[in-house]
């Protein structure tokens, strides 16, 4: 398989607007600033998401939509 790009992915989906994440500090510091009331949360990985520790994640999010 071919090494996944942020430019495949934008093209893939047809959007530059696309926000293509590696290192999961970055995930959590653009997703920790979003105000998620009324919002969606979709993660797509092929691994793990480095082993995070999804209750602790859910529970910072919904801490976020309120």
């Amino acid at each position: 398989m071919r090494e996944l790009t942020s430019e495949r992915v934008k093209e893939a989906f047809g959007s530059s607007k696309i926000k293509f994440i590696t290192n999961i500090d970055d995930l959590k510091s653009e997703l920790f600033i979003i105000n998620w009331h009324q919002k969606n949360l979709l993660l797509m990985s092929s691994s793990n998401f480095s082993g995070i520790d999804y209750k602790e994640f859910a529970d910072k999010i919904l801490e976020l939509s309120r």
